[in-house]
């Protein structure tokens, strides 16, 4: 018997497989590629492969037009969110060919963002890859946990604890929680010369509505005041580092750190074994203070498969673009 594929997995079983899956994140679930395609237009399909012995996978896709809906492309992996297949089991290689050849039938336009907190595999080896990293924390007790910290983070914790900062965890999220806290984020977001993940809060809402219990909120206040929060996507036994967002008044008593040491010490309790920072790109400053927190570097696959629609317009837009700056009339003579 060969492999069998359903394109249209319903939501309850993409939710207990993953629920199956050790390595799974949060960018796996549902709520996550819910989010992106109410926000930025497009479709959700989950695929489900399943084999005669009884192993399965799944590949959660997003479905979007380029090119002013000339061609079609799927993304395993949406915002920068890890993607690729994964089940209960992991798959053998040629396995994996399979249901990547089974899905480029269908989409030949493909991109896949692997997941570095697990198998690299996950990624089609064929087309085009690229590598990144990203900054995932063991989560330990808090005294293995300061020790992995560089002695100016270490510093710094001393210095929130004596500011007093009040921490309140909101677990699940509803959308009415982020309308005292969004004031918070535009403000810290204001100070980003990079604009590209800049969010507004009604993005914000919508990922609370579809999201909501698999989301964790800390909330710290200083004299009543919110002086700053940070959001995790929780599944398994990982956490993902959303959004950290702090006032500009409160950055001196560390509450940026304060949010980050707290959180991890209720993660211990509750049994995660991963805080993944998420890959910072080449924005240096923020990889440092990531650094400092003592995290390990996990490289991170990209597959892109583009059909030769994709590659032809991508040169004609290419070549457009510098016919239009050679004929500019600020351009340089």
């Amino acid at each position: 018997m060969a492999m069998t594929l359903d394109w249209d997995v319903p939501l309850p079983r993409w939710r207990e497989i993953l629920q199956q899956t050790k390595l799974a994140t949060f960018f796996h679930t549902p709520g996550w590629y819910l989010t992106h395609a109410e926000i930025g237009g497009g479709e959700v399909r989950c695929a489900e492969f399943r084999w005669p012995d009884g192993q399965v996978a799944l590949l959660p896709l997003a479905i979007r037009s380029r090119f002013r809906g000339v061609v079609t492309e799927a993304l395993a992996g949406v915002e920068n969110g890890y993607g690729g297949l994964l089940g209960p089991r992991a798959l053998p290689p040629h396995r994996i060919e399979e249901a990547y050849a089974a899905v480029l039938d269908r989409y030949p336009n493909l991109r896949v963002l692997g997941n570095p907190l697990g198998e690299q595999l996950s990624v089609p080896l064929s087309g085009k890859i690229t590598e990144s990293f990203t900054q995932a924390l063991p989560i330990l007790d808090p005294l293995a946990q300061r020790a992995r910290m560089s002695e100016m983070r270490r510093r710094h914790c001393r210095k929130a604890e004596k500011a007093g900062f009040e921490l309140e965890r909101i677990h699940p999220v509803v959308p009415s929680d982020m309308r005292a806290l969004y004031p918070v984020y535009a403000e810290h977001s204001s100070r980003w010369k990079y604009r590209r993940w800049v969010r507004d809060e009604a993005y914000f809402q919508t990922l609370f509505r579809h999201s909501g219990h698999d989301l964790a909120l800390f909330v710290a206040r200083h004299e009543g005041q919110v002086a700053g929060f940070m959001l995790l996507g929780c599944w398994g036994e990982t956490l993902v580092e959303l959004h950290l967002a702090t006032r500009a008044e409160q950055e001196a008593s560390q509450v940026g750190t304060h949010l980050i040491v707290k959180p991890l010490e209720w993660a211990h309790e509750a049994g995660y074994r991963v805080f993944d920072f998420l890959p910072s790109g080449n924005l240096d400053g923020i990889v440092a203070f990531k650094e400092s927190f003592g995290p390990e570097r996990r490289c991170q696959l990209e597959g892109a498969q583009d059909s030769c629609w994709v590659r032809g317009l991508s040169r004609l837009r290419s070549a457009m673009s510098r016919e239009t700056l050679a004929t500019s009339p600020y351009s340089a003579p």
